[in-house]
């Protein structure tokens, strides 16, 4: 409620045509589907009108389900930078698995055509519900982290423990990719001496 549809819309082009990251996170931004039929609803990588059964018990096998509101990479997510919590698959698999559950996930739908689910969890039914989600829109990149207290990661570990960082930074980094120039000047590709020439400005 504090941003204008305008300026949702701003967010939404500064996505796609400005190439910039947009990451949304917390069960409140989420809440009483406060996002649908705005601008930013076709940015996220997931539906947001579907609350139950988002995604299909094959995303993961059911003897490897993780424990309710425990985050488990998928495998799409296993290879992905956001998820490496440590040098091999294996071994980021069992980094994961130690991790505390989170307090609560925001019940959201599956992914749009062309997005990654990158991390799971149970529902309390036993749905297999995203946590984890990203998607290339436009000329950028916007990713959902439907939990909520990822606090804990590092508040109920020791303090030498630095996945929560490792986490975070990592994701901060993959929605930071380069955008283009404030200004782009292109012109015909092959100009000659008494032909118009096209010269084009995008700012």
């Amino acid at each position: 409620d504090f941003f204008s549809r305008a300026q949702l819309g701003t967010i939404a082009e500064f996505v796609s045509e400005r190439g910039g990251g947009l990451l949304v996170l917390g069960g409140r931004s989420f809440a009483q589907r406060g996002l649908m039929g705005t601008p930013l609803e076709d940015v996220l990588p997931l539906e947001l009108a579907a609350r139950r059964s988002a995604l299909p018990r094959t995303t993961v096998a059911r003897d490897a389900l993780p424990r309710h509101n425990a985050v488990m990479p998928t495998p799409e997510g296993e290879g992905h930078p956001i998820m490496r919590l440590g040098p091999s698959v294996e071994d980021s698999r069992k980094s994961w698995a130690a991790l505390p559950a989170l307090a609560s996930i925001a019940p959201l739908g599956g992914p749009r055509p062309g997005a990654l689910v990158l991390g799971v969890t149970s529902g309390p039914g036993g749905d297999t519900l995203p946590v984890v989600a990203v998607q290339r829109y436009g000329r950028g990149r916007s990713m959902v982290f439907a939990g909520e207290a990822s606090w804990r990661w590092r508040m109920m570990l020791p303090a030498s423990d630095r996945r929560y960082e490792s986490f975070w930074r990592q994701a901060a980094r993959w929605l930071a990719a380069e955008a283009p120039s404030p200004i782009t000047i292109t012109t015909s590709d092959d100009p000659a001496a008494s032909r118009p020439v096209t010269v084009e400005a995008e700012a």
